[in-house]
């Protein structure tokens, strides 16, 4: 019973709205300090993680809204993403959006008929089960993720189609910037993310609870 409350506390609206703004925070001060020591932030994509993040941790609205807003609150407190002359911000707020949106839904559909096991369940079964368990359960995750950077890349060049040829940026330029420069960001994308939402499924940080509850905030 104790286990249980542990897990509604930390999936009520007060969690998910102080950790999607925990995710925002966190967004703009990794992009922050990669533009200040001028790191290759187009190659690691430091704005991402947090905001895919969050759509796995508070839930697809969240993530959707933490995605959307995360750009212009960057933009307007460092300048960053530029709004002219091409207004890369705008359409960094779809592809965010799309991220943490698309990355908290499949993780629900994934997710959502998986039972949470005891801890008497977890000895009883023994110590190879378990292993069977997080290795299913990183690759349904790997699964959402997998769908939601492409889905979010599909976003950025629909916001991007009315502008694409616009400052010799036509749709070559844009495949490379999506799928071969940011080839390290997407790389650490796939190795961190599955690892960080496991650990955080084992610590019951999220579960069930969220897994249940589609139409909640």
């Amino acid at each position: 019973m104790q286990q249980s409350k542990a897990i509604v506390i930390t999936q009520g609206i007060p969690f998910r709205l102080v950790a999607s703004m925990l995710c925002v925070a966190l967004a703009i001060a990794t992009s922050t300090i990669f533009h200040v020591g001028n790191l290759p932030g187009h190659m690691f994509l430091p704005m991402h993680i947090p905001i895919i993040v969050c759509g796995f941790v508070c839930g697809h609205k969240c993530g959707g809204v933490a995605g959307f807003v995360t750009p212009f609150i960057s933009h307007f407190i460092t300048g960053r993403p530029i709004a002219s002359p091409m207004p890369v911000v705008y359409f960094m707020a779809f592809e965010l959006a799309a991220y943490g949106f698309f990355a908290g839904l499949f993780y629900w559909m994934f997710f959502r008929k998986k039972r949470e096991k005891t801890v008497v369940e977890v000895k009883a079964e023994g110590e190879k089960n378990g292993w069977v368990d997080i290795v299913v359960e990183g690759a349904l995750i790997v699964a959402a993720l997998a769908i939601s950077l492409v889905l979010g890349r599909v976003a950025f060049g629909l916001a991007r189609l009315p502008f694409m040829g616009a400052g010799n940026f036509g749709w070559s330029a844009f495949m490379r910037s999506m799928f071969v420069t940011s080839l390290p960001g997407i790389a650490v994308q796939i190795v961190f993310i599955p690892i960080l939402i496991v650990c955080l499924r084992r610590g019951r940080v999220i579960g069930s609870e969220r897994e249940n509850t589609f139409g909640a905030l």
